[in-house]
């Protein structure tokens, strides 16, 4: 192959990843609704933490025994896992670190929620908990953290679907030593036929758009509206990029 037909190959290839990746952006209708997130499993060593010390405060009251390194199996023979370790400062005490601990999905009936994650901050030098536990369940659910410029902050979205119906829920948590606080939205019903995919530094925002239907239940799919994007030095999120 020549040099030049190389180079015109090559250029095309570079020209569809490009047109790819910005349709990816924003995308236009969901035919359901978006994906939440995936399980992911993190490994037990490198990161300097004893995981048995940070399910034994997580769980203060639960007879288990260690599976391994970074899972435990209680008296009821349920298991959880730890699903991901976040470096940050997110009560405003310096080098601290957010464990997330989830039951598998296998273990959990639908009225319980597919989705059970629990989440604690803890001292990055001793391994000390540092706030109470936080339960988050849902079907589908996803964790993101946005880094601030004074602390760090864990975002939580999550659906619930019944019989093809599906009502999203999500939020920007704070944490501290008394407990969690949800920051952001703090009007009630802002979820209502809305559904949310969290990502980088920004929210999309998808609205429900319903179709004629014969059934008690109508069909309905979630469509691209808005995005809202993370500003770190406020802390909050604005309709308005950082420029």
């Amino acid at each position: 192959m020549g040099l030049v037909k190389r180079v015109v190959l090559l250029t095309i290839l570079i020209g569809s990843l490009w047109l790819t990746a910005c349709a990816a952006e924003k995308p236009e209708a969901l035919d359901s609704h978006p994906v939440a997130g995936t399980e992911s499993q993190v490994s037990g060593s490198g990161f300097g933490i004893r995981f048995d010390t940070v399910f034994s405060q997580m769980f203060p009251d639960m007879i288990y025994r260690v599976a391994d390194g970074n899972s435990i199996v209680n008296n009821n023979e349920e298991n959880y896992y730890l699903e991901r370790v976040y470096w940050g400062d997110f009560t405003g005490r310096g080098k601290e670190f957010l464990v997330v601990v989830k039951r598998p999905k296998s273990e959990l009936a639908h009225a319980a929620g597919f989705y059970n994650a629990y989440a604690a901050v803890f001292n990055g030098a001793n391994s000390d908990i540092l706030t109470s536990v936080q339960q988050f369940t849902a079907d589908e659910g996803d964790i993101r953290i946005f880094h601030g410029d004074k602390q760090d902050y864990l975002f939580f979205s999550g659906n619930v679907t019944f019989q093809g119906w599906s009502e999203w829920n999500g939020g920007l948590f704070k944490a501290a030593a008394a407990g969690w606080e949800k920051i952001w939205p703090t009007e009630e019903g802002f979820w209502e036929n809305q559904a949310i995919q969290a990502g980088g530094d920004r929210l999309i925002i998808y609205r429900r758009e319903t179709k004629p239907s014969q059934g008690v239940i109508p069909q309905s799919r979630f469509v691209y509206d808005r995005e809202l994007f993370w500003h770190p030095d406020e802390e909050k999120f604005r309709e308005n990029p950082i420029e």
